[in-house]
């Protein structure tokens, strides 16, 4: 099945708003636990208005994976730091994800950022760790769920 990165499109948002709903709620229970309240909160944000906002937001980049046209994985990153990778259940393990965060990681090194930036999960932990990125501070907790700040070197 052939697949590639590319820039989010504005009808895109829908379609990133559910993977984002749909990787959150079925693939991150090591951080929320199946607890309904966690997600709730972590997943009230992950909407189409929102998307559209950040797809058409001056200093960030949203990326996608298609496969036939439908979203697969979705990234976006602002500024140094990377603040979405996440990729639909049935997608997972299949390189969409680390093929989106080095897509991330080439466009920031093109903007100009030396040291990219990002929280992650528990569940994302080892995926950054293997694609080069390092711990540098104390977990955070945001939404009830600890997040592990990373630096790497673009």
């Amino acid at each position: 099945m052939a697949w590639r990165v590319e820039r989010a499109l504005i009808g895109d948002a829908d379609a990133i708003a559910a993977v984002l709903v749909q990787s959150i709620t079925d693939l991150c229970g090591a951080d929320h636990q199946d607890d309904p309240e966690i997600i709730a909160r972590w997943t009230a944000n992950k909407t189409g208005p929102n998307m559209r906002r950040a797809i058409t937001s001056d200093g960030a980049i949203v990326l996608v994976s298609r496969v036939d046209g439908g979203v697969a994985c979705v990234g976006m990153a602002a500024g140094d730091q990377v603040l979405l990778n996440y990729v639909a259940p049935p997608h997972q393990r299949s390189g969409h994800s680390k093929a989106v965060l080095a897509a991330l990681e080439s466009r920031m090194k093109t903007r100009g950022v030396t040291t990219a930036r990002l929280t992650s999960t528990k569940t994302a932990h080892a995926f950054y760790q293997k694609a080069g990125w390092q711990d540098c501070g104390t977990p955070q907790v945001e939404f009830g769920l600890k997040g592990f700040p990373m630096t790497k070197a673009l």
